[in-house]
């Protein structure tokens, strides 16, 4: 099973859903589910802000 920390680890490393799904063997649709899912618990809307509050907060 796939969880949101691996998909959370390769976003922040600059992949891309594309990329992230074919890393994982999920489809891109499932990882853009899963980034929203982490933009609305980080209350945040672009990859660069998600990243910044994951790494600040310790979450990574």
């Amino acid at each position: 099973m796939v969880s949101q920390d691996n998909v959370s680890r390769l976003v922040i490393n600059g992949a891309r859903n594309k990329e992230t799904a074919r890393a994982l063997g999920i489809s891109p649709s499932t990882v853009g589910t899963h980034v929203e899912s982490i933009f609305r618990k980080l209350n945040c809307a672009t990859r660069a802000a998600a990243t910044l509050k994951a790494l600040t907060a310790g979450l990574l």
